[in-house]
């Protein structure tokens, strides 16, 4: 897992689908005007390196096994994991994938609109920042708990939220490497979370390490119990690499 973990320290942008977070202050954000957008957010404050973060599904990702007749050169890998992920996604339009290579077990992989890439890259480039690098917020929260953590068996929660108490979301497992990756795009309610995607997967990874992982939540409007667990609730300065992790 630490092959896809290694993050380099500079300020984070997180831009969702109707807002973008700098320094835990949020501005209005629109992805059909994201450039002007980011322009108004970013406005008198002094360039520097900074690692922008997509929601989730913006960058919607998915869970592929290892492949033991992979090309070996990266043209053609890249346009491999490019076919799969238009297979898996369905999707026409052209995307940019990246595959986050998990210690020979598979791959995650992540697709971006080129469009929006392009208008980000281009309008941060326009105002003297520099893009480390465009990761989904699953990636950035998984790498600021993997290295808080260590080999600490875990689970996280990252879930996006959308209208009357409903939320999609992705749901991460690591102990020595990544050992599940789970993302629904369709909504549900905070009690539907629990009883049909938390509980089952809790379930399955005490069977799988006869133990309680530590359990991680990010992105509810507010707490709520998970029976046996107690649960910690990942603030947004965790955006800035506060390490406010026990």
């Amino acid at each position: 897992m630490s092959s896809i973990l290694d993050q380099k320290q500079s300020g984070a942008i997180l831009i969702e689908p109707s807002r973008i977070l700098i320094n835990q202050i949020s501005y209005p954000s629109s992805l059909s005007q994201i450039g002007e957008c980011i322009e108004k957010a970013l406005l008198d404050i002094p360039p520097h390196p900074c690692r922008v973060i997509l929601d989730d599904f913006i960058v919607p990702s998915y869970l592929i096994e290892s492949i033991e007749d992979l090309p070996s050169d990266s043209e053609s890998q890249s346009a491999f994991f490019l076919w799969r992920y238009q297979q898996l996604s369905a999707v026409n339009s052209e995307f940019k994938v990246i595959a986050h290579p998990l210690n020979g077990k598979g791959w995650i992989l992540s697709g971006m609109p080129f469009s929006l890439v392009e208008t980000i890259e281009e309008t941060l480039q326009s105002l003297g920042f520099q893009a480390s690098s465009i990761v989904p917020k699953w990636c950035y929260l998984a790498n600021h708990l993997f290295v808080t953590t260590k080999e600490e068996p875990s689970c996280l929660i990252s879930l996006s939220a959308s209208e009357h108490g409903r939320y999609r979301g992705t749901v991460i497992a690591w102990n020595d490497s990544l050992n599940l990756f789970r993302q629904w795009s369709e909504e549900a309610n905070l009690q539907t979370w629990s009883q049909e995607r938390i509980y089952p997967t809790l379930a399955y990874l005490e069977r799988t390490w006869s133990r309680k992982p530590k359990l991680y939540i990010y992105g509810s409007s507010t707490p709520w119990a998970i029976s046996g667990y107690q649960p910690v609730f990942l603030e947004e300065d965790i955006f800035t690499g506060s390490p406010h992790v026990p």
